[in-house]
């Protein structure tokens, strides 16, 4: 019996490296490809990407086969589809973008349907889903993005019950929900995310003073925005213990003189809006402890010449707007030795020219608009 010829150890040898090289480049260019995909879909929707920060726009993505692909696609770090075209199933191509940390997708038509495909994207640090249909429901599929720093959430579907999946955010630096559907009892949600720095609930309607006491241990919070919201003079209680605030937005709340005392104790404040509030000159007072303050609004509220003199303490300040108030000529005399002024808004006020001329010649570096 003839004994069957071996197959040459060479051509095995040689169909192993075939095999090899050929699971290595499926290995390479699977991926590659897919990223490529989403590059083109990008550039279809007319979006705008950036690689190990320097931007490159769409256009010029020409990766070469293999080459290029994992070089290029590796170090894609940033993804601005804001305003575009893109689609919850144009969506599914962004997935293969692992290393990318920022992504704007606000004003789109995107849904909640769409952000399933985000559960991959775990490098993500930056995302904007502002102004568009993502709901509650849709807020689960982001529960993983752990090392997230920004999300931006504000005028969109939800309605609060979604705030529970971001508890595991605790990375969060930065989240914005104005003028959306939360309440107060939402924010028991928001209590362990420690980190947050900046915090924007301006216009969402159904915030008031119950929902302020889920705030207390935010620590780290610098910027506080509760502009349009139903929080009044007791409310601002809860606040006393923020005392890294700098920036404090209070403008079209219930908020009155009372309340401004809570305020005397946040010393960091640089960045202070009252504007459309009911303030008189008594609740000016409890500013004069602000001495860090470089920035106030007070526009169109019922202070009159006599509380001016409450803020000549405040010689830091570079910016004053009483646009819309009872000042008058008698008033400003109190401003002469705020020599740091750089911007002065007196529109709509009491005060003359020939008084605005008295200003100018102490506040020499400043603005006046009348």
């Amino acid at each position: 019996m003839t004994k069957p010829k071996s197959f040459p150890t060479r051509w095995k040898i040689a169909l192993g490296v075939v095999v090899v090289f050929g699971v290595a480049g499926w290995l390479v260019a699977w991926p590659a490809y897919q990223q490529h995909r989403a590059v083109q879909e990008i550039e279809r929707v007319g979006g705008e990407i950036c690689t190990a920060g320097a931007f490159i726009a769409p256009e010029t993505v020409r990766p070469q086969w293999l080459q290029k692909w994992g070089v290029a696609f590796d170090n894609l770090s940033y993804a601005n589809l804001e305003g575009t075209e893109i689609t919850d199933d144009g969506l599914q191509y962004l997935s293969s973008l692992k290393s990318l940390s920022t992504l704007h997708l606000g004003n789109t038509k995107i849904s909640d349907d769409g952000l399933k495909h985000f559960a991959g994207m775990t490098d993500l640090r930056t995302l904007r889903l502002n102004d568009t249909e993502i709901s509650d429901g849709g807020l689960k599929h982001l529960s993983s993005l752990t090392n997230l720093k920004w999300l931006l959430l504000h005028r969109t579907q939800i309605t609060g019950n979604g705030l529970k999946h971001l508890s595991d955010l605790t990375n969060l630096e930065g989240l914005s929900l104005d003028d959306t559907a939360i309440t107060n009892n939402d924010l028991k949600h928001l209590s362990g995310l420690t980190k947050l720095r900046e915090l924007y609930f301006s216009d969402s309607t159904g915030i008031s003073n119950d929902g302020l006491k889920h705030l207390s241990k935010l620590t780290n919070l610098e910027l506080l925005s509760l502009a349009g919201t139903r929080i009044s003079d007791d409310g601002l209680k809860h606040l006393k213990g923020l005392t890294s605030l700098d920036t404090l937005y209070l403008s079209k709340t219930k908020v009155g003189d009372t309340g401004l005392q809570h305020l005397s104790g946040l010393t960091n404040l640089y960045r202070l809006r009252l504007s459309n509030m009911s303030i008189s000159d008594d609740g000016l007072k409890h500013l004069s402890t602000l001495t860090n303050l470089q920035w106030l609004s007070l526009d169109d509220t019922r202070i009159s010449d006599d509380g001016l003199k409450h803020l000549s303490a405040l010689m830091n300040l570079q910016v004053l707007s009483l646009a819309g108030t009872n000042v008058g000529d008698d008033g400003i005399k109190h401003l002469i030795g705020m020599t740091n002024l750089v911007e002065l808004h007196l529109i709509n006020t009491h005060v003359t020219d020939d008084d605005v001329k008295m200003l100018k010649k102490s506040l020499l570096n400043c603005r006046i608009d009348r």
